[in-house]
């Protein structure tokens, strides 16, 4: 009877700890947790192994793709997702309880002052912002400025985190984010030292690169994540309209695992893509349109969009198209040796 009682105070102790962690913790939960709820070690090294490295991970995860791990039965699967939704919240909240979240949401400064004013502060986190422009529009170099902001304090428009860059075009230049450091102020090494950067050589390594990514956000603070460009491979890793519809569900279930890391971790995610040139009837006299490539499943996946085009020199001009809480408008800004910066009169 003694060791009953003993067991179930030890059951109640590990509940008290658990809501404890769950009331201090900000940010996903290591998947380690769920040893906590009684899924058995092994089954949480396979779940890892599948690239699955927090809580959040599992409970946001269809139960078909958590079948699909070896080793792992349907019982277990149900286990495993009940002990998960445990832990996650999954169900309805109040919008008031919602927008104090929101009020804590970090944005992070681009460098401009008149760009960041149409952004209400920044690029935000937890959300995709794309960005898309010809050749020489600038979303390569604010791609490396917000690698170096995203760096600065939370009182200097920062997210005092590290900067992820996953390169498809082979754009991405370190001796760049030295010069902007500079101007923030920052040392060079360091700044370096706290971008993490990968090359993508074919659209299946390009999705491989976030399993890698999502285990490094475990371990450490991360506070932008950069794909420039999401698109640049799927141009040439699938060919003509035969091949159009595994392209654009290759393209979705990439853009949907971006969103799940941004939900996960609550990082900025930066995607740029590129653009093609309509010509049709009206080109004549107007000359070609540009539009960005991806179709709708990239238009619907990004949850701001902004389109970049040259100015006059130097200058620059950003356009919000799309987002849940800005309004359509522009503004003008210039690339500099120390990165993106206001436009100098």
């Amino acid at each position: 009877m003694a060791a009953a009682a003993q067991k179930q105070k030890q059951k109640q102790q590990t509940m008290a700890e658990q809501e404890e962690i769950g009331d201090t913790q900000h940010g996903p939960f290591p998947i380690e947790h769920l040893q906590a709820s009684g899924i058995a070690a092994l089954d949480v090294k396979k779940l890892k192994d599948a690239g699955l490295c927090t809580v959040e991970s599992v409970a946001y995860s269809p139960r078909k793709d958590l079948l699909q791990i070896k080793g792992i039965s349907d019982a277990k699967v149900d286990k495993i997702i009940e002990a998960a939704s445990k832990l996650v919240p999954l169900g309805f909240t109040s919008a008031g309880q919602l927008h104090a979240q929101r009020l804590e949401i970090i944005q992070i400064a681009t460098g401009s002052r008149e760009l960041d004013k149409i952004l209400e502060g920044g690029i935000e986190t937890g959300s995709i912002t794309e960005i898309y422009g010809e050749f020489r529009s600038g979303k390569t170099q604010l791609c490396h400025t917000l690698c170096v902001t995203c760096q600065l304090p939370l009182d200097q428009g920062g997210g005092e985190g590290k900067a992820m860059y996953i390169d498809a075009e082979g754009t991405f230049r370190p001796q760049r984010l030295l010069q902007i450091a500079d101007r923030f102020g920052l040392n060079g090494a360091d700044v370096l030292e706290n971008v993490a950067y990968a090359r993508a050589y074919n659209t299946d390594h390009q999705s491989r690169l976030l399993l890698e990514a999502a285990s490094m956000m475990v371990e450490t603070r991360f506070a932008l994540m950069i794909v420039d460009s999401a698109t640049a491979l799927y141009r040439t890793d699938f060919s003509g309209r035969g091949e159009l519809s595994a392209r654009q569900m290759h393209l979705a279930k990439f853009l949907r695992s971006l969103q799940k890391l941004a939900d996960e971790f609550g990082v900025a995610v930066v995607i740029t893509n590129q653009v093609v040139a309509q010509v049709d009837g009206s080109a004549i006299f107007a000359g070609p349109q540009i539009k960005p490539i991806g179709g709708n499943i990239m238009a619907h996946a990004s949850t701001t969009r902004l389109a970049l085009r040259k100015g006059r020199g130097e200058e620059r001009i950003c356009k919000v198209i799309s987002s849940p809480c800005l309004a359509e408008a522009e503004a003008r800004f210039q690339i500099l040796s120390e990165g993106v910066t206001d436009v100098k009169d």
